[in-house]
């Protein structure tokens, strides 16, 4: 039997409160960290945003460079020469080959592009994998419409057609900005700001809100 009738239920309760302080500590210890990792979450999709945000603003003036309408020599003349070709219709080729290098030259901004669009995507859904789509069928076009003039249509068409007159044309409003209205290249390019805007600025905009600074 215990010495003193209350030493039995006194140890009782200190155990008692020494598991509910435990405890205390633990459901604190539990809520901090998912605080700390809703927090961390937040944190990388803001950063996301900041970096889409960033590549599209950053569209605009890599697509002027690639296509500006002045071309210098200096950037074709690399260029392979077919044979029997003369000077005149290699530079009419020289333009279009000029896209491309100019591509080439842009190909850090592409390779970011291809790797942060997969994360935007899985965190912020379909509506973002649509607006990438947007900037990805212009670069298409641009492409494209480079590697047809510089090495698939011959320069002078064997069988001159208005179809064929339409589709050069059509090529060409693709290669150089300005040159053909509408511009679809530059639809698709405003419709891709356009739409990450609306995604990703109310993003940034809020959690500065939270933080106090607007």
């Amino acid at each position: 039997m215990p010495a003193h009738p209350w030493e039995f239920g006194w140890t009782q309760v200190l155990t008692i409160i020494g598991f509910a302080i435990t405890i205390a500590i633990a459901i604190g210890g539990f809520r901090t960290f998912g605080r700390w990792k809703r927090e961390l979450i937040e944190e990388r999709r803001v950063n996301i945003a900041l970096d889409v945000l960033s590549i599209a603003h950053e569209s605009k003036f890599v697509f002027a460079r690639i296509r500006d309408p002045n071309g210098f020599e200096g950037e074709w003349k690399t260029m392979p020469i077919r044979d029997g070709e003369n000077e005149i219709d290699r530079s009419r080729r020289g333009g279009p080959y000029a896209i491309l290098v100019r591509l080439n030259n842009h190909a850090d901004y592409f390779e970011r592009v291809s790797r942060l669009q997969p994360k935007a995507i899985a965190v912020f859904g379909a509506k973002t994998e649509k607006a990438f789509e947007r900037l990805n069928k212009a670069e298409t076009f641009v492409r494209d419409a480079a590697m047809q003039l510089t090495w698939q249509l011959p320069v002078h068409p064997e069988k001159p057609t208005n179809e064929n007159f339409e589709t050069r044309m059509r090529l060409r409003g693709d290669l150089w900005a300005g040159f053909q209205k509408p511009d679809r290249v530059e639809v698709e390019l405003s419709a891709f700001r356009s739409e990450i805007e609306a995604i990703f600025q109310s993003v940034i905009q809020r959690k500065f809100r939270v933080s106090g600074w607007f």
